[in-house]
């Protein structure tokens, strides 16, 4: 996770259209807060003195190394949005990081006739001049505007990673 072992990141913004995702982000976003990790070892423990599980016991493990690699608290904020519409911020972020709906999994919930068109423009009035955008996509998705210029391109398996700076 990008707040673990990052001095220089202090905060986090968090979106989806699915208000379901929203909840599970804000309760891992919470893991990069001393008071979150505490809160879930409490969990854990409370699960391990139950079950035995050794799954509780290998999860109370990984947050020791969480709370380790912890360089401190990470301010967070999880939303519900729509990126093919207005993208409610009040602050500029530096870097955004996006894995696009594709295929039968994962589906585009907008009206927008080409919705990763619309997503990109809609990010470029949220940006600035140095923000970097990371777009992760099947590897058939295209850009094509003049909004964004890619800096980066690979291709991992069959999904493709893409950077991009403002144009």
């Amino acid at each position: 996770m990008l707040g673990f072992g990052n001095s220089n990141i202090t905060r986090l913004l968090a979106s989806d259209i699915s208000e379901d995702m929203v909840s599970l982000t804000v309760r891992n976003l919470a893991l990069l807060t001393r008071q979150g990790l505490d809160a879930r070892e409490r969990e854990l423990k409370e699960y391990f003195g139950q079950y035995q599980k050794p799954s509780h016991r290998e999860a109370l493990d990984s947050l020791a190394r969480l709370r380790n690699s912890l360089c401190h608290d990470v301010e967070s904020l999880a939303f519900t949005a729509d990126c093919t519409g207005i993208i409610p911020l009040a602050e500029t972020p530096d870097i955004i990081i996006t894995d696009v709906p594709y295929g039968n999994l994962a589906m585009w919930e907008s009206s927008e006739k080409d919705s990763l068109r619309e997503m990109y423009l809609q990010l470029s009035k949220i940006a600035h001049p140095h923000t970097i955008l990371a777009v992760i996509m099947d590897k058939g998705q295209k850009y094509q505007g003049d909004a964004w210029v890619r800096l980066e391109r690979q291709m991992i398996g069959k999904r493709k990673f893409e950077i991009y700076r403002l144009r």
